[in-house]
């Protein structure tokens, strides 16, 4: 099967499924939270959702589940901080060792299947889950195959006009599962 015709496929298949697919102006592509929780909630899924947020904020904002009914962390959602705050220069930097550990956390992991499994990449509001998906695409498809996806929005969606939060559209707003760490 040619790349175009699967993905011709994955459209069909999102579609079905009631979903839209979005790309957007960069050649980042991109799914919607909800549409991702479906791909996750499937019977039998191999997908991952990559959590790339701080551990702060996944401490004082939340952590997606893949179920309300899930008993402890799901080995699909992984957490790997893509920058690192640093105390002294009270900045945020690369980490170093972002690709070990999601090699380690999702390549190496049994249920990973490299040209079926679809890595959902998400963050707070979708701009370091767009690097981080197109950084996965572009230097490491031979790792995590091409169906990596950004997840539009993030956790907390992006600001109304009082700066706000969670009113507009992520993960949260569209109720979602969660948990507070």
């Amino acid at each position: 099967m040619s790349q175009y015709s699967f993905l011709s496929v994955v459209i069909l298949a999102l579609l079905l499924l009631g979903g839209t697919l979005t790309l957007s102006a960069n050649p980042t592509p991109s799914i919607t939270p909800t549409d991702a929780h479906k791909w996750l909630s499937m019977p039998n899924s191999h997908d991952f959702l990559l959590d790339v947020r701080t551990k702060a904020e996944w401490r004082w904002v939340g952590v997606p589940v893949i179920s309300f009914d899930a008993h402890g962390p799901s080995p699909r959602i992984i957490q790997s901080q893509f920058l690192l705050w640093n105390e002294s220069t009270n900045q945020l930097s690369p980490n170093p060792q972002f690709i070990d550990e999601i090699v380690q956390k999702i390549a190496k992991n049994p249920i990973f299947e490299r040209d079926t499994s679809r890595i959902f990449v998400m963050c707070c509001c979708g701009g370091r889950s767009a690097t981080v998906t197109n950084l996965l695409r572009e230097k490491y498809s031979d790792v995590f195959g091409s169906e990596v996806w950004n997840v539009l929005y993030g956790f907390d969606g992006d600001k109304n006009e009082r700066g706000q939060r969670r009113e507009l559209n992520g993960w949260q707003y569209e109720g979602l599962p969660w948990v507070s760490e």
